[in-house]
């Protein structure tokens, strides 16, 4: 099965006075049409701003520098702003971040549904029938389609989202933390939401977020971002694992241990700055290491491939002990 999604070496640099921002340094990979990727990384890793790059949505002072980014076999990088507005929601679409400010909170539900069909020239034989199951689709009843924004619950205003995304059926579904600002019990309805959807369309579907636990759920495959660049790449499986690059075993350390008591190790220091950033490896200017070479990418096994830098790589291992808990 040929790649619904194929993305190649692609950078992304925001132009400061001060220099170039790198906030996406060469980052490839691919999905296949029903695959799930997870994309984890802390805030400033460049998760985003892939996504804003997918659908071309970045503003000045933002700008792809190089690579390709093939959606249905058509590189959208070579779309003008018409064709590329045609290509948006119709073959890849975005769950926005925050819920509570993507809609109109002047206009109810239904016009702000219908404003996106419109737009693309879609025509309804049965536009209250259409309308009535794709709210059915988010577990929304009809009548919410008569309600303003602010008469709906943080959960509700996030289905409502989910059903303009995926309105026009897209091959690639992008959802940016799409759980952010909610409960624990919303999230779960969310992403059950958002799972079922994504397995009725067959659609290719990128998650983004910070959540190890939630990715171990959700993803087949999970990318770990650290300034900017991916470091591995494997299934879910081979990441939670055989975690292999030094920054995605303390991010699964920071994940607490429910069959017994050891200690949480925090990561030192901060991430470096994008901004004119040094070549080589960027974790070892976190750990007070140097590393300027080119750091290789290194198959760990079939789909697991890692950014395997000599200096860092055996940061953070440590033999894993669990004491049973006693009650008092």
């Amino acid at each position: 099965m040929q790649p619904i999604l194929d993305i190649k070496n692609l950078k992304v640099y925001y132009h400061t006075s001060l220099g170039p921002v790198k906030a996406v340094e060469d980052v490839s990979f691919s999905l296949k049409p029903g695959e799930r990727m997870g994309l984890v990384g802390e805030s400033g890793s460049g998760k985003s701003t892939i996504a804003l790059a997918l659908m071309k949505a970045h503003k000045y002072p933002a700008n792809i520098e190089t690579g390709e980014i093939i959606v249905d076999s058509i590189n959208i990088i070579d779309l003008d702003e018409e064709e590329m507005r045609k290509t948006r929601l119709n073959n890849i679409s975005m769950i926005p971040q925050g819920a509570m400010n993507s809609l109109n909170p002047v206009k109810k539900i239904r016009p702000q549904v219908i404003d996106a069909l419109t737009d693309h020239g879609v025509k309804l034989g049965n536009k209250e029938e259409f309308l009535s199951a794709l709210m059915k689709s988010v577990g929304l009843p009809k009548d919410v389609l008569k309600l303003f924004p602010h008469e709906l619950s943080g959960g509700m205003k996030q289905r409502v989202c989910i059903a303009i995304s995926i309105s026009m059926k897209p091959k690639v579904i992008i959802a940016d933390e799409p759980t952010s600002a909610l409960d624990v019990i919303v999230q779960r309805q969310i992403m059950e939401t958002l799972y079922k959807v994504q397995e009725e369309l067959g659609a290719a579907c990128i998650l983004i977020g910070h959540d190890m636990g939630l990715m171990a759920q959700f993803a087949d495959k999970i990318g770990i971002m650290y300034a900017g660049k991916m470091v591995e790449f494997g299934s879910v499986y081979d990441i939670f694992k055989n975690p292999q690059h030094p920054y995605t075993r303390l991010l699964i350390d920071s994940l607490p241990d429910t069959s017994g008591k050891r200690d949480l190790i925090g990561i030192p220091g901060i991430p470096p700055s994008l901004l004119n950033l040094e070549d080589g490896c960027s974790f070892c200017l976190r750990i007070g290491k140097k590393n300027t070479n080119e750091i290789p990418w290194v198959k760990v096994s079939k789909g697991h491939y890692i950014q395997k830098c000599l200096n860092c790589f055996d940061y953070g291992l440590r033999k894993k002990t669990a004491t049973k808990r006693t009650r008092k």
